[in-house]
């Protein structure tokens, strides 16, 4: 055929769905056009039908006809965050701030949007994609030629009229023989066959396709079979052709696909896809490492390696950097970024998601061993750092806003107010509804709730503390004789009618919030969507009790519950109890369990309990005074 729309057997990896239950259909995604799945794969009639999927393993690279072969350019209209993104990136390269971009800026750009070159090599080719975004010739690039190529994608040389289509193994093995047996049918048109990386076979008038556009067809193919092992350059293709699609859409896609394969399922938050879905585009992206190129070559011109600049960012030396640290040390590299910016940053750098970037995280990002190898070899690893630590007030932690990450500001809390603030632990009787299993097509029935924390008149003298959310049997809202628990702060030298003076401040020094949030699990079926997150302390001085639900994918506001201290806390005794488990659901398996005395939740992917610790506050009622012989004063 002339084209793949004459064919009844191929149509687009864009119309290609499924269903994991018998309620919801995953919404296709927006794959590339020239990406195709054929009928004898999974047949067209299937979907929005429940099926075995096969594995995808032979991938057919097709030229209906050579001679329409052309390159094509993107057309794609800019969102005004998406514009802002770009602003950022484009400030980033440009080292002397003289709003362009030289050549040898540029190829740091194109560095970050991953051609793939060797600058002797391939001199003669850079030359010609600097050329071509030139458009007024001057030998620089302003903003809006870097803003052309980038959302037309002109430098990825992707041609038009040429297909990668998802085939069965019998069709495969049937298309090479006719391949070789009637070598005649192909004139014009032209195959190739391909297992991974590896060309199978090909007509003998085959013209390979650009490396880029082959990667990203394969990507593409490799995400639909549902495969984790990306490389990041892999994954940021994928996020490049899937971008119009939300990450919410790309999450359900590929986990609903996944269930439908008979193959263990590993964890996604573990795999380098991760950045797929919680990354809205590729400007994102692309701001993200233009701030990393910037930091890089900010090391360079002060003469520093990222060991040095690591023990230089640690302000308190516990080896690893809270996101204050961070800001502070970009500050000092002379490097202004937003506090979203920052905290895109942070959870690139923090690939095991404990909310702090150690070392080792630090140096896999900043760390081009070729580029530093002079500088290590010059300069003692110490010798440098040494001397700016030493002095305290060169490189300080800078509080991040919009959070209550403060280091500068100490807390002190006066002997007084240790004698008279008692902590409890004690029964919570109003609730408000988060989430519930109605539309699950569960057989069991489970909601979660959050505290009501509102004091009266009579009681202004105390504080609710929320440590978490509960999860319960039923549908309906917890009695107030229900034995579910709070933490509360009591001011026992005042009336109840008279407000505390004091219990700020110890909230703020003994109960901080979390500097972040982890997602543990998500079920985005039913009438509300469920996504459950793990605070993340802001130092191992501290720990949380409970988790928190959400109906939408953005994290929490970090005011919604309250770390308390390691010392005030044991492991719980009790073991966990499940609750509910998304049995015939469908998509990612999960299950909601009680995980401690007070009757806080955690969640726990699969239907397995929980493995981590969790604590209860031992004893339940005390003094603050009676946990501190001397007053305390500390940095929060």
């Amino acid at each position: 055929q002339s084209t793949w729309a004459s064919s009844p057997h191929l149509y687009p990896c864009s119309e290609f769905s499924i269903t994991s239950n018998i309620s919801s259909i995953t919404p296709a995604l927006h794959f590339p056009e020239d990406l195709l799945m054929s009928n004898n794969y999974f047949k067209k009639k299937w979907i929005g039908s429940y099926r075995r999927l096969k594995n995808v393993i032979v991938v057919l690279e097709w030229i209906p006809d050579k001679d329409n072969l052309k390159q094509k350019e993107r057309e794609y209209t800019l969102s005004s965050a998406q514009e802002e993104q770009l602003k950022t990136a484009f400030q980033m390269f440009d080292l002397d701030g003289k709003g362009s971009m030289t050549f040898d800026e540029t190829l740091q750009m194109l560095k970050a949007v991953d051609i793939d070159f060797d600058e002797k090599r391939d001199a003669k080719r850079l030359r010609e994609i600097f050329t071509s975004m030139d458009k007024d010739g001057n030998g620089k690039l302003e903003f809006g030629e870097v803003k052309k190529a980038l959302v037309t994608h002109s430098y990825y040389n992707i041609e038009s009229g040429r297909y990668f289509a998802c085939l069965s193994l019998l069709e495969a093995e049937h298309l090479r023989a006719v391949l070789h047996m009637k070598p005649n049918l192909f004139s014009k048109a032209s195959i190739a066959l391909h297992i991974g990386s590896l060309r199978l076979d090909a007509t003998d008038n085959f013209i390979g396709s650009n490396i880029y556009q082959r990667r990203m067809a394969m990507g593409c193919l490799k995400f639909i079979d549902s495969q984790s092992d990306f490389s990041m350059k892999r994954v940021s293709m994928l996020l490049r052709a899937l971008q119009i699609d939300s990450e919410e859409n790309r999450r359900a896609f590929y986990l609903d696909v996944r269930s439908c394969r008979r193959r263990r399922q590993l964890p996604w938050e573990l795999s380098t896809l991760a950045m797929l879905f919680y990354t809205p585009d590729e400007y994102h992206l692309l701001s993200n490492r233009a701030i990393i190129s910037r930091v890089i070559t900010n090391f360079k011109q002060r003469g520093i390696t990222p060991y040095d600049a690591f023990k230089i960012f640690d302000h308190d030396h516990d080896g690893s950097l809270k996101t204050s640290e961070l800001y502070g040390g970009l500050e000092w590299l002379k490097i202004d970024i937003s506090a979203s910016q920052l905290m895109n940053l942070a959870k690139s750098l923090d690939s095991d998601g404990d909310g702090f970037i150690n070392q080792q995280e630090f140096l896999k990002v900043f760390d081009d061993g070729e580029a530093f190898s002079l500088l290590y070899q010059n300069n003692s690893k110490s010798d440098l750092p040494m001397q700016l630590i030493n002095n305290p007030e060169t490189v300080a932690p800078k509080a991040v806003p919009g959070t209550d990450l403060n280091e500068n500001r100490p807390i002190t809390i006066s002997e007084e107010a240790l004698k008279n603030i008692a902590v409890r632990v004690v029964h919570q009787g109003s609730f408000f509804e988060i989430w519930t299993s109605r539309g699950t097509n569960t057989p069991q029935k489970a909601s979660i709730w959050k505290p009501k924390l509102e004091v009266g008149a009579t009681k202004m003298n105390t504080r609710r503390i929320c440590v978490g959310h509960y999860v319960i049997s039923g549908f309906s809202t917890p009695s107030k004789k229900s034995s579910y628990y709070r933490v509360q702060l009591e001011d026992m030298s005042l009336f109840g009618v008279q407000e505390s003076k004091d219990s700020e401040s110890v909230i703020a020094k003994y109960f901080p919030h979390p500097i972040r949030f982890r997602q543990v699990w998500n079920q985005p079926r039913g009438q509300k969507q469920l996504f459950v997150w793990a605070p993340v302390p802001p130092s191992d001085k501290f720990v949380y009790l409970g988790m928190v639900a959400t109906n939408a994918d953005e994290p929490p506001p970090l005011n919604c519950v309250h770390c308390v201290p390691v010392d005030w806390v044991a492991p719980t005794k009790v073991k966990p109890t499940l609750i509910w488990d998304g049995t015939g659901v469908g998509g990612r398996p999960g299950s909601l369990w009680e995980i401690n005395s007070m009757r806080l939740f955690a969640a726990s992917q699969g239907n397995e309990p929980p493995t981590q610790i969790f604590y209860d506050i031992e004893p339940s009622f005390f003094v603050l005074a009676d946990r501190f012989k001397v007053k305390v004063t500390q940095t929060k």
